[in-house]
Order: C-alpha cells, then structure tokens, then sequence
C-alpha cells in the first residue's frame, strides 16, 4: 500500500509530493516515487533509514543515512510496512501506547501530581537541608559574602541621600557582625551594624530598609552623644544632691540608670519617626516596618523565655514582666499604634494640601 508523504533531498528545503512504496519485502527495499511524474527519487532498504516513534498524530519522520528525508501523516500506514518487514512485528511505542490508554492517562496524571507533591513539600525542603548542612565552608562564605555586598550596594543610595542632608558631617557604613542575636545598632563614628541573624530573620530587603533607616535616624539625632551627656548630667545632679562621693557609686547608680532608660525609649521612639518619614517619601510600605518589629519583638521574646527557662532549672526562679520604665524600648504594640498615629497624620496632611 503506498503511503503519501513530503520528500526532502537533503539540500534544498523546498519538499516534493511523493509516495514511499514498498519494492521487496524478502530484501526489504523500499522506494520513493515522485508524485507529480512518478519519477523514482531514491530506492533504499530498511537497514538504511530511521523512523521516528509514533507519538499521537504527530507527522511520523523516516530518515535516511544520506541526508534525505520522507514526512508522512499515515501513521498507520507506516506500522502496517514495519510489521510487513520484520516478520516478528514491531511494538508500539509506549507514549502511544499510554495515549491511547484512558486508564494509564488517569493513572499518570495522579501518579504525577503525587509525585510532584511529595517533591515539593518533602523532597525539596530535605534537599536544602542536607545541601545547606553539607555545603563546603568556602561556598557558605563566598555566599554570606554576596548576600552581604548585595545589602551594602542596596542601602549605598539611602547613604549617599542622607550625605546629602544639611548638617551632615558623618558618612555612614554599614557591616556585618556575627556571633549575636538579630540586631541593629549604629556607633558614634557612623558605622551600622546589622547582625547575620538579622539579616536572615527579615524576610524582604525593604524590612532591612527599615531597620536601616531606624539606625539612621540614632546618627542624625545624635543619640548617643546625647545619652552620654544626659548620663553625665544626671551623674552631676544625684553627686549635688547626695553629696557624698563615696555613696554616689551606689545610690546614683540606680536614678541614673532608671533616666538613661526613659531616655532611651524617646530616642527609639525619635529614630522610628524618622525610618518612617523616610520610608513614607519614598513610598515603601510601612508594613515592612510593622512586620520587621514584630520579628524582632517576637525573637527577642524568645530569648528572654528561653533565659528563663534555664534560671528555672539552676535556681527556681519566676519571671516576672518588667514595667514599661525598665525596657529600653518600646514594645511592639506600642510602635504599631505609633505608625497607626504617623499613617493617619501622614493622610490628613496629605488632604490639606
């Protein structure tokens, strides 16, 4: 039986109507005839041609060991032939056989979607854990390394903006720590340190934005500089009250520390304004500053529990919650309210203007 199809010489890419037939089975020589003129066009055997498996309807290809090729869609056509050739029949291909097959479709769709769930939530998260465990000390460093140039060159604008300012004689730079919980503080010679906990307790670079800016406003409201001379001051009034230097180490330590406290909460609560009106002009969400603070709350409450838990064990002792004039920062619920209060603020002016 012949079957039609598109022959292509090779050379050319313009293809000839033509039909393969076959000449000898016992020699199994088979020949392709020019459809327009039925011109012979190339006569071969089977062990000289590659015929592509038969997936679906898609256009079967027989390929010939000098270049030419023959295209049919009679994919039916090409089965017969094969089995007519090869006296043992030929197999179909198993995608074929899987296509035709309603419940091997049905068994590989659920097969497959099992399989792909099973990789997401086991197969993936145990990978990273034994690769993260596993990984050479050089490739966790050269990484940590690109993490953290990748930070610097993020907050490299907000510097060169705050640089800017009048009134500006510092130049912020930001470093690494290692070694100590998630934290963030800024040194009197304007470097900010964001601890390697820090950086991966945050879940997006705008919460370390943030942060960023929140250590920004300690250097531009010269905090620590004025806690020292605060400090100092306070030290000089209990000594002029008291009047007794050998009782002023003992009875000025605690006025003195109970006002570098409330100083220090004011200080905090004049960074978080500034960290937000930056963060307003340029239009970041202020839910990065909401969720970082939480993060940070939460993890610092953490470490407090846990402190706890092992004063329990040594020697019995019950935690108690510190009143607000002891913590040197607000608490969480406090600064959501306070950016509550910055939004509503924020808005009014807005509309007034």
């Amino acid at each position: 039986m012949p079957i039609k199809g598109l022959y292509l010489d090779g050379a050319t890419s313009k293809g000839i109507s033509a039909r393969l037939e076959l000449v000898s089975r016992q020699q199994k020589t088979l020949v392709i005839i020019s459809e327009d003129d039925s011109k012979q066009l190339h006569v071969f055997q089977l062990s000289n041609l590659d015929i592509s498996s038969r997936i679906g309807d898609a256009p079967r290809e027989i390929n010939l060991d000098s270049g030419e090729q023959f295209i049919t869609n009679n994919n039916d056509g090409i089965d017969q032939l094969l089995r007519q050739l090869i006296p043992d029949g030929i197999a179909p291909s198993l995608m074929h056989t899987l296509e035709r097959n309603v419940t091997a479709i049905a068994f590989s769709i659920i097969t497959s979607v099992v399989f792909v769930w099973l990789i997401t939530v086991y197969g993936i998260p145990r990978a990273a854990e034994y690769i993260a465990f596993n990984m050479p000390s050089v490739v966790v460093e050269q990484f940590e390394t690109d993490r953290k140039n990748e930070i610097k060159r993020l907050m490299d604008p907000f510097i060169e903006q705050y640089i800017s300012l009048p009134e500006t004689h510092l130049k912020p730079r930001l470093d690494f720590r290692s070694g100590m919980g998630a934290n963030a503080f800024a040194l009197p010679s304007g470097k900010i340190i964001f601890t390697d906990a820090l950086v991966n307790l945050v879940e997006h670079d705008n919460e370390l934005v943030a942060v960023f800016f929140h250590e920004l406003g300690h250097l531009r409201q010269k905090h620590m500089m004025r806690r020292s001379i605060q400090d100092a001051i306070v030290t000089i009034s209990v000594f002029f009250i008291i009047g007794d230097l050998d009782a002023l180490e003992i009875a000025g330590a605690i006025p003195t520390l109970l006002a570098d406290m409330s100083y220090s909460r004011d200080f905090e609560r004049e960074a978080d304004l500034y960290a937000l009106q930056q963060m307003n002009e340029l239009g970041i969400d202020l839910d990065y500053f909401r969720n970082v603070m939480k993060r940070l709350s939460e993890e610092f409450s953490d470490h407090d529990k846990e402190w706890s838990e092992r004063s329990d064990e040594l020697g019995d002792q019950i935690m108690v919650k510190a009143p607000e004039f002891l913590l040197t920062h607000p608490g969480w619920s406090e600064r959501v309210l306070f950016v509550d209060e910055f939004e509503s603020t924020s808005s009014l002016d807005g509309e007034i203007n």
